[in-house]
């Protein structure tokens, strides 16, 4: 094993052998906050040698894959245009990027992932299909380690017992923030909202419940400007 791969931990399955070569990686995501924190963390565990660059739609990261050659591409396939809730959508997102990068490897990232969509991703080639929330640095690590060992990972959330009572869609909203509005509305009696939004915080990875705050207060305005807000929540 070189040197470089020893640093990385034993990776060494994204041209990690080549003395000095710049690692390059392509993050297609959205979110700003999000996007900035998986940058960070990549470069954390590939080294110094690392470049990242962060396309927030489908039509900047055609350009940026037209014109480099990246060792690693990370999706999030709810991307603006389209519809984070149509299978088809999303999973036309994963095949372009795929076909175009055919010689990268490919992590998808999703907030709402399913088996069968996991299933899709491993059929098309990708090394890992992961759920966005509640992924700390700790659990990407062994993930990128566990691709590099030649094994698909698929990380999916654990079967909840009991379906909720209620849970409200509006279609205005983001993905996240009608998850964090539903999570406040669903809270257990006598938790208050600052609670959730520090379970939230953890559970997503984010580095304050500040940002949490901000998605329920969105979800909050846009059901109230239309009359939509809950009589329990006025």
């Amino acid at each position: 094993m070189s040197e470089s791969a020893a640093a990385n931990g034993g990776f060494v399955g994204f041209g990690s052998e080549v003395p000095m070569q710049i690692f390059q990686v392509l993050v297609i995501e959205d979110q700003p906050l999000f996007g900035d924190m998986l940058q960070r963390r990549l470069k954390r565990f590939f080294g110094k040698q690392t470049l990242i660059l962060v396309a927030g739609t489908l039509e900047r990261a055609r350009h940026l894959l037209r014109d480099n050659k990246f060792d690693l591409v990370v999706t999030d396939v709810g991307l603006p245009g389209f519809d984070p809730t149509s299978e088809a959508d999303r999973l036309a997102v994963i095949r372009e990027v795929a076909a175009v990068a055919s010689e990268s490897t490919h992590i998808v990232m999703t907030g709402s992932p399913t088996v069968h969509e996991s299933e899709e991703c491993r059929r098309l080639g990708c090394a890992a299909y992961i759920g966005k929330n509640g992924l700390g640095p700790d659990l990407l690590q062994n993930i990128l380690s566990r691709t590099a060992e030649g094994e698909f990972v698929a990380q999916l959330p654990e079967p909840e017992e009991s379906e909720a009572d209620f849970r409200l869609h509006y279609s205005d909203m983001t993905q996240r923030e009608e998850e964090t509005f539903n999570r406040v509305l669903q809270r257990p009696p006598g938790t208050t909202r600052a609670e959730v939004f520090e379970q939230v915080k953890k559970l997503w990875g984010l580095e304050s419940d500040e940002t949490v705050k901000k998605y329920y207060k969105n979800a909050r305005a846009k059901l109230a400007r239309n009359g939509l807000l809950p009589k329990s929540m006025i």
